[in-house]
């Protein structure tokens, strides 16, 4: 048996007996959740167990929650990936091209090529407004969190450290720009509630025993390296803006009174096959054969630490839920799971 056939063959096995949960892939040492036999003797997570279809307002509801008055514009963050561009091309269908502007936060050097040219040819097609707004100092401090992290790795740190200043620049600098700019006081999201990772969380609680601010606050005085120049002002910033992991939007509303965050994904199922499949034939949307998160440079030196700290990534959840989402099929999903291994 030569190597490429011992290498199938482990693929095999390990898709065969997976240490997972027997109903989605997520595995069993994923942090924050919790496994019983059901009365199949089959392995459930918590997150199977609790799982209950969210209910999407629809259509009528986003038209009547935006309110959009005569001569006003609304503001939607895009990236290059397809969820952004999906919910800007959707904005455009409903409000008109005329009325929506796409604002794009671009961390100067650390962007795919690709997603820039998504941008673009997505503004050229729909005939709609986009603003690049760029933070040029983000690649220095993302090299020196870099560094930093390299001398005491941590798992709970991976993202505070490694994103530092970027949730500020999606919700902060974006609205400021566009509030002062074009007098846009309505913004959309078009972060996916699939996309979610609970994990990150409970590893900042446990460090925390069990408030995750303090377990930021201990983490970041666990590494003097840290302690460089605004870096730790920027970083609990950041954590005060993370609305999505949250019961409520309490984080944004108080830093921007007059700021309305619109989320798309109260409105309509996130589907990634189908919104792929439109962004592709009405944008000409591309990216690399590993398309989720593609936009960002930073993701890969995330899942590398991931899955070399823990075994796994952002992904696992994802797809897990894509499972209980019935998007997709157990299978498909532990196929799709070793396809993100092989990548990082």
């Amino acid at each position: 048996m030569n190597i490429q056939e011992h290498s199938n063959l482990a693929i095999k096995e390990k898709i065969q007996t997976p240490k997972v949960c027997d109903y989605c892939v997520l595995p069993l040492n994923y942090k924050g959740a919790h496994f019983s036999l059901d009365e199949f003797g089959k392995r459930k997570c918590n997150f199977c167990m609790n799982h209950t279809e969210k209910c999407f307002k629809g259509k009528e509801a986003l038209l009547n929650d935006i309110d959009l008055e005569k001569n006003e514009k609304i503001g939607i963050m895009v990236s290059g990936g397809k969820d952004g561009l999906f919910a800007w091309m959707t904005l455009c269908d409903l409000f008109g091209s005329e009325n929506v502007i796409a604002f794009n936060y671009h961390k100067t050097g650390l962007v795919h090529p690709l997603a820039v040219q998504n941008i673009k040819n997505a503004s050229k097609l729909l005939n709609s407004q986009v603003v690049i707004v760029e933070d040029k100092d983000f690649k220095e401090r993302f090299k020196k969190n870099l560094k930093a992290f390299l001398k005491k790795p941590d798992p709970a740190l991976v993202r505070v450290a490694l994103c530092s200043g970027c949730r500020y620049g999606i919700t902060g600098k974006l609205y400021e720009y566009a509030n002062s700019k074009y007098n846009i006081k309505k913004f959309v999201s078009a972060a996916s509630y699939l996309e979610l990772a609970p994990f990150k969380n409970e590893l900042l609680k446990e460090k925390g025993n069990g408030n995750s601010k303090y377990g930021l606050i201990k983490g970041l005085g666990e590494n003097p390296a840290y302690n460089f120049d605004q870096n730790i002002e920027i970083i609990l910033r950041d954590d005060n803006l993370t609305y999505k992991i949250k019961s409520n939007y309490t984080g944004v509303k108080s830093n921007f009174s007059n700021y309305k965050l619109i989320d798309f994904d109260d409105y309509f199922p996130n589907n990634p096959s189908y919104y792929e499949k439109e962004v592709k034939k009405r944008l000409n949307w591309n990216c690399p054969k590993n398309s989720w998160r593609f936009d960002c440079i930073i993701e890969s030196f995330k899942d590398f630490f991931y899955y070399g700290l823990l075994g796994y990534t952002e992904t696992d959840y994802k797809i897990s839920e894509m499972i209980r989402y019935k998007l997709i099929d157990r299978n498909e999903g532990l196929k799709q799971i070793e396809s993100v291994k092989y990548f990082v």
